[in-house]
């Protein structure tokens, strides 16, 4: 996955609806089991690859890149 240019990019997986529950009401996990490579590039209001909450997974072995 290749993510570049892209100015109003906050966070790389997902938006939460957390603002309404708190952190013990609410997860949300994005889980990413083929992803092999990801390149991030001119980002310029990237805050985090998850919003606050939200969780990226994704097995150890598959990210190479």
């Amino acid at each position: 996955m290749d993510i570049s240019h892209a100015g109003k990019l906050k966070y790389v997986f997902g938006e939460c609806d957390h603002e309404r529950l708190s952190s013990h009401q609410y997860q949300n996990h994005v889980i990413l089991p083929r992803l092999e490579a990801l390149t991030l590039c001119r980002l310029s209001n990237l805050i985090g690859m998850c919003p606050e909450h939200c969780h990226a997974k994704w097995p150890p072995q598959s990210l190479w890149k």
